[in-house]
């Protein structure tokens, strides 16, 4: 334990018409409310009783602490490293069915082979024998999966009966554009277990259309809708809309669309915006105007404001040792944005043992480099940040193959801190019987 100081990762907000500020802490994820005779005490905080009653408080919301933060990255970073089961991300094919402008991916034909199948489960068989946390968890990608529905059901069949043996919870979901979806297939995906679906609808009708739409040009939408009206679908649905400047206005309409969906059909139908701000698809200049520097600030600002907690150990899952994305051909990736470049593959499905994850790596680097993008491991810049626990360096394939990508809103915190702090406003008036100025 070391001596008691002020935490790095506090931030100040004060709510219009009122008296008192709040404090964000975005290490612990916390918010407090500070009266006025209460934020010089916490300034002075060493000349508190550590018994007191304001002393504890700043020392329950993460105010005061008596330990290093960055170092407590460092080691949540290492610690949840190999901690967990195995999640695994399949694309049986890279081919896909449509041709949407801002896609980061080149469609490839030509589907997995049932050798890559097999060796694909005796590598999850290894993993499993490894793991603490015993689940396995996967998802279907592609290209667009859909095009080898015979291969999901191959190969999940298998993995579920793998499961049973090694007495290991199965879970799987899919990423699909929706469009190849019959009564046939899902009652095939609900079969084998499949009961996360992610579809992407990209505004109404029109709109929709001028950015998902098929290889030879057709529109999407009237199809997608009528599947999602009409058939049964086990689990839950998410709706995801690529927000670009050209669909930003309507949000609210698909969000309503979606919920008549759901209510007709009967589904489990859910929407959120997905923000399309700098990717790849800038090489295609001109199908997609990308949101202005504003608006990616009030929209992301909103997104990360759901993820506001304590303990975000990394920024995703590709920093876990036990997750991979395997293409067609059995190259294995840590992030499904690399899963088209076969030079961004760590290893094979045929070599790599995860008993001896880093000497049977085709290419150790970058296995270490995505483990080790986070805390003290970044660049100065990062480190010295005050959004690093929220953020913890962002993207690792942005950082690695683009360029870094910093919280839009980074220097523009009070955008941020007022979506913090709005849904407890009302409640801290009541509570401390406060009245607006």
């Amino acid at each position: 334990m070391g001596e008691w100081h002020l935490s790095k990762y506090t931030m100040f907000t004060k709510p219009s018409n009122h008296n008192f500020m709040v404090a964000v802490n975005l290490m612990k994820g916390t918010q407090t409310i500070l009266f006025p005779e209460e934020l010089p005490q916490l300034i002075n905080f060493k000349r508190l009783d550590e018994n007191s009653d304001l002393f504890k408080k700043f020392k329950k919301q993460g105010l005061i602490i008596n330990y290093n933060e960055l170092s407590m990255i460092d080691s949540m970073a290492k610690c949840n490293c190999a901690s967990g089961g195995v999640i695994m991300t399949i694309c049986p094919t890279l081919n896909c069915n449509f041709n949407c402008p801002y896609c980061f991916e080149k469609h490839l034909p030509g589907k997995m082979s049932e050798e890559i199948q097999d060796k694909i489960v005796q590598l999850t068989e290894k993993m499993l024998k490894i793991v603490k946390r015993k689940t396995l968890s996967v998802t279907w990608y592609g290209g667009e999966p859909l095009l080898a529905p015979e291969i999901i059901e191959n190969l999940s069949n298998k993995l579920i009966e793998l499961c049973k043996k090694e007495d290991v919870i199965y879970s799987a979901g899919i990423i699909t554009n929706g469009y190849l979806l019959n009564q046939d297939i899902v009652d095939m995906l609900n079969k084998v277990k499949v009961f996360s679906y992610q579809i992407t609808l990209d505004g109404i009708d029109v709109t929709h259309n001028k950015t998902r739409k098929l290889v030879n040009g057709e529109g999407t939408f009237e199809r997608i809708g009528e599947n999602l009206r009409t058939l049964k679908i086990k689990g839950n649905i998410n709706i995801r809309h690529n927000v670009h400047k050209d669909n930003a206005n309507e949000i609210n309409m698909l969000r309503n669309f979606v919920k008549s969906l759901a209510k007709q059909s009967g589904n489990i139908i859910g929407y959120y915006p997905a923000f399309v701000f700098d990717n790849a698809a800038e090489k295609r200049e001109g199908q997609v105007d990308f949101l202005d520097e504003e608006e990616k600030i009030e929209l992301e600002s909103k997104k990360d404001f759901n993820l506001f907690s304590s303990g975000k150990a990394q920024y995703c899952g590709s920093q876990l040792l036990y997750t991979c994305v395997i293409d067609p051909k059995g190259n294995l990736y840590k992030c499904w944005e690399d899963v088209d470049k076969s030079e961004r593959s760590f290893g094979h499905v045929n070599s790599w043992n995860p008993n001896n994850p880093l000497m049977t790596a085709t290419n150790p680097d970058i296995l270490t480099t995505y483990f080790n993008l986070t805390g003290s491991s970044l660049d100065e810049e990062c480190v010295n940040c005050i959004w690093l626990p929220l953020c913890r360096g962002g993207c690792p394939s942005k950082r690695l193959y683009s360029k870094k990508v910093c919280v839009s809103y980074k220097n523009e915190p009070e955008v941020f801190l007022s979506k913090i702090i709005k849904d407890n406003i009302k409640k801290w008036e009541v509570r401390h019987n406060i009245k607006n100025e």
